[in-house]
């Protein structure tokens, strides 16, 4: 595992990089940038939750910068880059007639970052799709 300093350093560069994506990327083309991962006989839980907290904390400094999707998007190639799995997904909810749209991140079956938000928004879309058995 990297030390601390590197880890936000990482998490900083790929949040800077996902935030810049989504802003300029039209969102079939930022779906192409979603690794797909052979599963990891040892992912690391500490591991998972190191870079979700890293990048949380990186997307929250010195102010609330990074929203939802970017985060999701730098945590999911962290976690790629160390052959850890994950999942984006996509929920909606409707509140007086307004409609709003969520992002969160799936590893190992569990909800890993922008969980408790999500757990309001009704998911409809996950990407990569999880393969068939």
């Amino acid at each position: 595992m990297l030390t601390p300093r590197l880890l936000i350093a990482e998490a900083m560069a790929m949040t800077v990089l996902a935030r810049a994506a989504t802003a300029l990327l039209p969102f079939p083309l930022l779906l192409r940038l979603v690794v797909r991962v052979a599963a990891s006989p040892a992912a690391d839980a500490q591991d998972i939750a190191h870079i979700c907290h890293a990048v949380s904390r990186i997307a929250h400094w010195p102010v609330r910068w990074a929203v939802c999707l970017p985060q999701a998007l730098a945590a999911h190639w962290m976690l790629a880059r160390r052959a850890i799995p994950s999942q984006i997904q996509f929920g909606v909810r409707s509140r007086s007639g307004a409609l709003s749209s969520h992002a969160w991140l799936v590893c190992n079956g569990r909800r890993v970052l922008g969980h408790r938000a999500g757990l309001t928004y009704q998911p409809v879309f996950a990407f990569p799709p999880q393969k068939a058995v």
